[in-house]
């Protein structure tokens, strides 16, 4: 959520001398949205409002899910498909005196008993997995059709990339293993951490940690890898051809293993992550060495600093170029291609981006005064209180540039090309077209929240987007999303299309509008 209705400092500490990477992060202003009664007179001046505005879209509104009847929508337990057209929530209602939970995903009901995880949706958008206490033992109940039994689920299932197989973490006794599509695996372990099952790209390989007695593993397909006295998580090349973890030796040194083979060129006494570039070629991680924090790229160690930026790695689309921020003496500064730019209180966490051409680099920077402003192409604009920091995007030609800010007045600016097109309590999402000709993003005010197209908001008020939701463009011009509205909830999906530019302009006609947003298309 790219959210600035709140947002506050987090810490991440990497090095011995404690030194931050700043994080920003939102919570949600919260209120409940009632639907609002308007006269049939108001509610067409509204239209007519609206339609004199000509937006640069029409919008349809779709409803969704509702509570079956004698079900109870669990609160904050919805969550919304990849592909924003699907919503799947818990229920529960009362049975012989005690209570029944299920998933409900169009409206059908799944396996009842006690949900331990999930809805979880597949990448494709067209299967739920849940992990399901019933009668005493656990199941994975996948799109109403119940897997084999298994013992305690202890992670939520995860799906395949391509949709088609699920695995979890299971606890029997005191053992714990992984269940693939329903199936325990035969090799149990002392603990199997949650966080690291991980599927490769391609589908085809399924990887994680494991501790037996004192010795950590990485399994891969079922096979163990040597034994060591620990191993981080491992991580797959996009290729999905090469797997990559650090291992610590009986001597205290860190060194990286890929696929199975030690690399005695990098030997560290502490790391923080290893990333691959996206043509599977290269390879970085972070390694302390002689009190100092370094990049290793491709097995060679780079300038030695007090403390890196453990979420700010970067590789350019193209895999020429790689960025990452850096703090020498208490000062932050980006590295680009083993470069030094910049010297700055602070950098902001999600910012580092390259464009999609390669060519351009954007990130975002705390001055002296506190103010934030973003360095785009090595110019600097804006001075902010806040900036949220996985809102920064280029568009998909990369011409573009777009994010999050909030001034003094404790509003939420929506800045696009460096001009300030909205100001409201909140926003959350933001998206360029594919043709790069057209910015959406979801704007609160008022106690509602609407989507806005070029500056223009939609007719259709919400209480807020479902949780896990974005804004997917299913076609070159075609946006949706999903929302939620109270008592209830219900939900509802919402189309926008972007217009053509042969100027029609068409009427809406739903029963919920509100009125229309008193901005113009730049937001003043």
């Amino acid at each position: 959520m790219v959210a600035v209705a709140f947002l506050r400092a987090v810490t991440k500490r990497i090095g011995p001398s404690g030194a931050i990477w700043v994080s920003a992060f939102v919570v949600t202003l919260g209120s409940a949205l009632v639907p609002t009664a308007v006269a049939a007179g108001d509610e067409q001046a509204a239209v007519d409002e609206q339609s004199a505005r000509q937006p640069p879209f029409t919008e349809r509104v779709f409803p969704i899910n509702s509570a079956p009847d004698g079900w109870t929508i669990l609160r904050d337990s919805y969550v919304a498909s990849p592909d924003a057209k699907r919503v799947a929530y818990r229920v529960v209602r009362a049975v012989k005196g005690a209570y029944a939970q299920a998933v409900v995903s169009d409206n059908r009901v799944g396996r009842t008993g006690t949900i331990v995880f999930g809805p979880t949706f597949s990448p494709d958008s067209k299967r739920i997995a849940t992990a399901v206490i019933n009668g005493g033992r656990g199941l994975l109940d996948v799109s109403g059709r119940s897997m084999t039994r298994t013992p305690d689920p202890v992670s939520a299932p995860i799906f395949t990339p391509d949709s088609m197989h699920t695995a979890f973490v299971a606890r029997e006794a005191k053992n714990e293993f992984v269940v693939f599509d329903g199936k325990s695996q035969l090799v149990v372990y002392d603990e199997v951490p949650k966080e690291t099952l991980a599927f490769s790209p391609d589908s085809q390989h399924l990887a994680y940690t494991a501790k037996r007695g004192d010795a950590w593993f990485v399994v891969l397909n079922g096979q163990e890898g040597q034994a060591y006295a620990d191993v981080s998580q491992p991580v797959f090349s996009p290729d999905s051809q090469r797997l990559a973890y650090w291992a610590l030796k009986p001597s205290g040194l860190w060194v990286i293993v890929v696929d199975e083979q030690e690399n005695q060129l990098v030997a560290a006494d502490d790391q923080a992550g290893l990333w691959f570039s996206p043509d599977s070629t290269r390879l970085v991680g972070f390694a302390h060495r002689a009190g100092r924090w370094h990049a290793v790229v491709d097995n060679r160690f780079e300038r030695g600093y007090d403390a890196l930026g453990h979420g700010s790695v970067v590789f350019s689309p193209d895999s020429k170029h790689l960025a990452y921020g850096a703090m020498d003496g208490r000062r932050w500064k980006v590295v680009v291609d083993g470069e030094r730019v910049g010297d700055y209180e602070a950098l902001l966490s999600g910012s580092l981006k390259f464009s999609p051409s390669s060519k351009r680099i954007v990130f975002a920077a705390r001055d002296d005064e506190g103010r934030w402003f973003v360095v785009e192409d090595g110019r600097y604009h804006g001075s902010y209180k806040r900036i949220a920091g996985d809102s920064i995007q280029f568009s998909p030609d990369s011409q573009r540039l777009a994010y999050v800010a909030q001034d003094e007045t404790e509003l939420a600016a929506v800045i696009v090309d460096g001009q300030r097109w909205a100001l409201s309590q909140g926003v959350e999402k933001l998206a360029f077209s594919p043709d790069s000709k057209h910015i959406v993003w979801v704007a609160r005010e008022g106690g509602f929240s609407r989507a806005y197209v070029d500056g223009v908001s939609s007719a259709f008020a919400f209480e807020r987007m479902v949780p896990g939701a974005s804004l997917v463009f299913g076609s070159m011009d075609q946006c949706n999303t999903v929302v939620m509205r109270r008592p209830g909830p219900v939900f509802f999906r919402l189309e926008l299309q972007m217009r053509p530019d042969d100027g029609a302009i068409d009427r809406y006609a739903h029963p919920w509008v509100i009125g229309a947003s008193d901005r113009d298309a730049t937001g003043r």
